[in-house]
């Protein structure tokens, strides 16, 4: 077994490290952390991306985007590790999932083919939703065959084989974090905005179960499967080494704002009632849906557990922050910059 625990050693010390989605939520935590190891960090986002997470750190940066092979080749050029973070969460139709994620994917690939063959790793950060969710409360691990439920988990997956299909060529390792959260993430952050107003949402229809990580453990590992030297060709679930049921999940919520809340019950089909007629009411403004009727569909599916056994053997990966301390880090951190 490798054991590489970045906040240690510094395993890319001086190695040149391209991210893409520099600016997002993963990305920038990312930047933050090579940065600290010693590392040359080189964002790649559009001209017209909001750097406020990242105008603090000494990166250099490489401008365009995914659809574009141009920029793409000259951004890769040199580099030793090149970071995949970037890619849609949300999107204004699914074709646009495709061309991204999967499009961008395949593009960035044939980029260091062209460009950088002598790549010392590519890093793709995949997602739970590339897989889908599992049968029961015991979490899936790298064998369960993938059912994603989502445009978004289809077109991640779709960049997953393009990884894969060229993993000969260009030594690689994917990674599928469950849901992320933490201090500038504006996915999970609706759950604590419902949690600071003391409500408990439960849907019907039985017991739900969820793996969760932390961002900076997330980050920690993702730097650790980089610089490990065992990883290439395999795909890991990066989590906080537990699973939730979801009233532990939303007790934490509540009580990192000091708050019992009360229960309120959420039909299952007028959840997803309420996600389509988000999604029409976004389409007529011709702007981006929070709530779609995949994502509505998606919440309330019932078993989101995976194992990160097999990161945590093959190479250390060690988280060590849970859920009711990351949900108190936070909404602590919600709290401070003005957002609740």
């Amino acid at each position: 077994m490798s054991s590489i625990k970045t906040k240690h050693n510094l395993p890319l010390k001086g190695k040149k490290c391209l991210v893409t989605g520099a600016n997002g939520f993963v990305g920038s935590h990312l930047c933050e952390c090579l940065v600290d190891s010693g590392a040359e960090v080189h964002a790649f986002i559009r001209k017209s991306s909001n750097t406020k997470s990242i105008k603090h750190l000494p990166l250099k940066y490489s401008f365009g985007e995914l659809r574009d092979q141009n920029s793409l080749a000259a951004a890769v050029e040199g580099m030793d590790y090149i970071f995949h973070t970037g890619g849609l969460t949300k999107a204004k139709n699914k074709q646009d999932f495709f061309d991204i994620n999967h499009g961008g994917t395949f593009k960035l690939v044939n980029a260091v083919l062209g460009r950088n063959p002598g790549l010392r790793k590519l890093i793709y950060i995949s997602s739970q939703a590339a897989v889908g969710p599992g049968n029961s409360p015991e979490p899936v691990d790298e064998n369960f065959p993938p059912n994603p439920v989502t445009t978004y988990g289809c077109s991640k997956l779709e960049g997953e084989r393009e990884v894969k299909l060229f993993s000969e060529r260009i030594p690689s390792v994917i990674l599928r974090p469950p849901a992320v959260y933490g201090p500038r993430d504006t996915e999970v952050f609706s759950f604590f905005e419902i949690a600071s107003r003391g409500i408990k949402p439960f849907f019907t229809g039985g017991d739900r179960y969820v793996s969760m990580v932390y961002v900076k453990d997330l980050v920690d590992g993702i730097i650790a499967a980089a610089a490990a030297d065992n990883t290439n060709s395999k795909t890991y679930f990066l989590t906080d080494g537990k699973v939730y049921h979801w009233n532990e999940m939303i007790n934490s919520l509540l009580a990192s704002f000091g708050k019992k809340g009360w229960k309120v019950i959420i039909p299952t089909g007028m959840f997803v009632f309420f996600g389509a007629v988000s999604e029409s009411f976004f389409r007529i403004l011709n702007k981006t849906p929070m709530l779609t009727r995949e994502k509505a569909r998606e919440l309330t599916c019932k078993y989101w557990a995976c194992s990160s056994q097999r990161a945590m053997s093959d190479f250390g990966y060690s988280p060590e922050v849970d859920f009711r301390e990351g949900a108190r880090l936070t909404a602590k951190w919600y709290k401070d910059n003005g957002w609740l």
